[in-house]
């Protein structure tokens, strides 16, 4: 009597898919990135203090933006990627980020000049990295520590001065972190500019509204 048919059930089988694209998510390119940006309707004052502040070797333009992982998959895997991230941040529910003041990373050969975002309900870009990372258990880098850089700046007297006379003028920036962003750049050449080529939502995505960015093919 032949042997019945192996019935694959649905747990099972999204199991066994998961761990096919674990195994394929472990190459890491430094043209691509997965962030976290404000709306491109908030990026005008950011941008007006960047510009000032430019790697002369970096020709691309400026924009503000919170690394979540980098280096990242390639181009080729992106598909893969986001199925696994979506998963992940279905529970995920969007959160509140508010851009408010400026601070200063000492490297003690010059300082970072940053903005820091504050979230609510605390600690949410923290925990939003937690579940990025841990959905790409093959990727390695150098932790993370929230912030939309503006320059490197010398000596650190005039990094205080420069954090003290932005922030007199600032008006602090609000937005809602509802979706990641999967970049890349055709090139390892400073002057091409960084494309969303995918969009994660977070929580269940109701498709109510549209993505902040409409990711380029």
């Amino acid at each position: 009597e032949p042997a019945p048919a192996r019935v694959t059930t649905k747990p099972a089988a999204a199991a066994a898919a998961a761990t096919a694209r674990a195994s394929e998510l472990r190459q890491f390119v430094g043209t691509s990135t997965m962030v976290v940006m404000p709306p491109e309707s908030q990026w005008a004052p950011f941008v007006e203090i960047k510009r000032k502040h430019l790697n002369p070797k970096i020709k691309r333009p400026p924009y503000p933006h919170i690394t979540l992982l980098a280096p990242f998959v390639p181009v080729k895997l992106f598909d893969s990627a986001a199925s696994a991230l979506r998963s992940s941040l279905r529970a995920f529910e969007p959160f509140r980020v508010t851009l408010a003041e400026f601070k200063l990373f000492d490297h003690g050969h010059g300082c970072t000049l940053y903005l820091d975002p504050v979230t609510e309900p605390a600690g949410s870009l923290e925990r939003l990295f937690d579940v990025c990372a841990q959905s790409f258990p093959e990727w390695h880098g150098h932790g993370f520590e929230a912030h939309i850089g503006v320059g490197l700046i010398k000596p650190k007297a005039e990094a205080e001065r420069l954090r003290q006379l932005y922030q007199s003028t600032w008006t602090p920036l609000t937005f809602i972190c509802k979706e990641v962003y999967f970049e890349s750049k055709d090139g390892d050449d400073e002057s091409i500019p960084w494309e969303v080529r995918r969009v994660v939502p977070l929580g269940p995505d109701s498709g109510e509204t549209p993505p902040n960015f409409i990711p380029k093919p």
